[in-house]
């Protein structure tokens, strides 16, 4: 099999020589600039919205009665998302094989974010829901919609999840996957 961009021999399992291959994994080409651009963003803005409702929260504290459990749940949550956003970045520069499986997470947990959220906000605390927060919902789903499908088409995201289920559900085996292989191996442990 030959290069498909310079007809030199290419690599077993690759469509590209050694030099291609090293060209093309250098850097983040087409649409994956809207992921970075996302987690970076992720970073900032679930930082600083730790930051604003945690300040709400210590002036505010004997003023916001039962909307300090709401507050709570928002600062636990902007946090998580930002442990998630952080690790998720780190795997993505460095391009590791579990990048697309944390990123999938992180687009799921903050889509589950915005929906208990504002469902928190409006069913228990009856805080109307305006434009803005309907467009926040529509936006971070429909990113959601568009991600994680991409990402889940990726053939090591598939097995690295079927791995972590076969290890719940099965605590005494592994499940392996040998690229070239068409499906994954289960063996014991020991």
């Amino acid at each position: 099999m030959k290069c498909i961009k310079c007809e030199n021999p290419a690599l077993n399992e690759s469509d590209f020589c050694a030099a291609c291959e090293e060209k093309e994994l250098s850097g983040i080409g087409g649409f994956l600039y809207f992921p970075a651009i996302n987690i970076i963003f992720a970073i900032f803005s679930s930082l600083f919205s730790s930051y604003k409702t945690m300040t709400i929260l210590i002036s505010g504290y004997n003023f916001l009665g039962e909307l300090r459990i709401l507050m709570g749940f928002e600062f636990i949550c902007f946090t998580i998302i930002f442990g998630i956003a952080l690790y998720t970045s780190i795997l993505f520069f460095k391009k590791k094989k579990r990048t697309p499986l944390f990123y999938i997470i992180l687009l799921v947990f903050t889509s589950l974010f915005v929906i208990s959220d504002l469902a928190l906000a409006h069913y228990l605390y009856e805080i109307k829901l305006d434009y803005n927060y309907l467009f926040l919902l529509f936006r971070t789903m429909i990113y959601a919609c568009i991600w994680v499908p991409y990402f889940i088409i990726s053939i090591p995201v598939i097995f690295q999840v079927a791995s972590l289920l076969a290890a719940l559900t099965h605590p005494g085996h592994i499940v392996i996957y040998a690229p070239g292989g068409s499906f994954p191996c289960r063996r014991d442990a020991s």
